[in-house]
């Protein structure tokens, strides 16, 4: 994070990343071209105009992106309605969040399956059905996902240390 967020040309790169997808026109509707949009499907657009009933569609996706680009963590808390019904999708910093791993090596299908570490104690535990952690770039060897930031990261320090030597020669 501290990369992308001190380095200006990473963060234009990321700013203008966010821009194109979020300016995306979409809509929910059937597959099939000679069918017309039904309720659910104005109930499922009218949800995602503001999936978290906070921020709006392009805010929202931006947080999400934001992860996704920085630390390869998208990660939503679906909170539900006393019935069960999913009221909202709300955004929660990824890299708070811990995977559990089992004594095989990878993340239970019951019980514990996340735990949000805040200020290095476990704060919250999570099932994989409370919680929506979504790494894009998963990798065999590792537990957590390889974000964008974290490929380029060593032409970004060598643009930093650049970037500081240029100043102080100015």
């Amino acid at each position: 994070r501290d990369f992308a967020e001190t380095y200006d040309l990473l963060r234009l790169v990321i700013e203008t990343q966010k821009d194109k997808i979020t300016s995306r026109k979409w809509t929910i509707a059937p597959r099939d071209d000679k069918k017309k949009p039904d309720a659910m499907c104005q109930a499922i657009n009218d949800f995602f105009a503001m999936p978290d009933k906070e921020h709006t569609w392009q805010e929202w996706c931006r947080m999400l992106l934001e992860d996704m680009f920085v630390g390869d963590c998208a990660t939503a808390y679906p909170r539900l309605t006393k019935g069960g019904d999913l009221f909202a999708l709300e955004p929660m910093d990824g890299t708070t969040i811990k995977r559990v791993i089992d004594a095989t090596g990878r993340t239970p299908f019951e019980g514990v399956a996340y735990q949000q570490i805040l200020k290095g104690v476990p704060a919250c535990d999570y099932t994989r059905d409370e919680l929506m952690y979504k790494p894009r770039n998963v990798r065999t060897d590792k537990i957590y996902g390889y974000s964008k930031v974290e490929q380029i990261i060593m032409t970004v320090n060598i643009a930093l240390r650049r970037q500081l030597s240029q100043y102080e020669y100015y």
